[in-house]
């Protein structure tokens, strides 16, 4: 049963994008989200203050391509709300956007596996995740099913902070020993390495509170620990065939985490210290 306490005072979605038609997406996207299934930052300023969120992690969104403009004007007037995640080229080095990003808020770059594991043997990917862990900045990884296990080995030889998308998105109606879902766990206890609880809706066949995802969702918070998960609705919700809308998003964390102390680090605590909100 839910502990029923009040809202919290501060609470963060680490895993957000911002889709603004002000801005223009790099040639030929992979997808283009429909008008109607975008967000700009001042909509999910409101959709936060609505669910009595305060801070967001943003995650540069794969239509702009390297162009990280939507999300670092967000953070810029965002007066202190917003942090993100960058889209930057990793066959090029180059330093100093590296240090206007971080000067800017940004805390991270985004690797897509499920892409293959190109960025990670980019000519210079080494020289960026050399500078990114000097930096203390986290590898965003999103993954599907068994992307993960070409990519183990660099990931794990780079010493980078590593922070999973969507809980590795197992294929919830396959074996319980897969392994991309094994290789998602076994770096849980690396020290170095931070879960999402996010975007709960892509990985279940299942419409709220998303029962056929709960076990998977379990191993993940009992390998991690409480301690190095975080939250994230994945709003605006975008390239996804059905309706999802973010209340149930938000109130399935505490069908996961009943307990409010838990639900506390890992919608407070933990992105704050991780990420640097205060």
């Amino acid at each position: 049963m839910n502990d029923p306490r009040p809202t919290m005072d501060q609470a963060v979605d680490c895993h957000v994008h911002i889709f603004d038609p002000c801005y223009n997406f790099s040639h030929a996207p992979r997808y283009v989200p429909p008008a109607a299934f975008r967000g700009t930052a001042a909509q999910l300023t409101a959709t936060l203050s609505a669910h009595h969120l305060t801070h967001a992690l943003l995650v540069a969104a794969a239509p702009y391509g390297t162009e990280n403009g939507p999300i670092l004007d967000a953070i810029a007037g965002s007066g202190g709300r917003f942090k993100g995640i960058a889209l930057v080229d990793p066959s090029t080095f180059n330093e100093p956007l590296l240090r206007h990003l971080a000067d800017s808020g940004i805390v991270g770059v985004r690797f897509n596996l499920a892409l293959g594991i190109g960025e990670l043997t980019a000519n210079s990917s080494a020289r960026l995740l050399a500078w990114m862990k000097e930096a203390g900045w986290f590898l965003d990884i999103h993954s599907i099913a068994d992307d993960l296990v070409p990519a183990m080995p660099l990931l794990e030889k780079s010493g980078v902070k590593l922070l999973f998308d969507h809980f590795g998105r197992p294929d919830v109606l396959g074996r319980p020993d897969q392994i991309g879902f094994a290789a998602l766990l076994s770096v849980a206890d690396k020290g170095n390495a931070y879960a999402k609880l996010s975007g709960a809706f892509r990985t279940s066949n299942q419409d709220e509170p998303f029962e056929d995802v709960a076990p998977w969702v379990q191993r993940v918070i009992q390998a991690f620990g409480v301690e190095r998960c975080v939250w994230g609705s994945d709003w605006p919700f975008v390239n996804i065939g059905r309706r999802v809308d973010y209340g149930p998003q938000f109130e399935w964390l505490s069908h996961c985490v009943p307990n409010y102390h838990d639900r506390n680090k890992i919608l407070w605590e933990n992105p704050a210290r991780l990420f640097g909100f205060g």
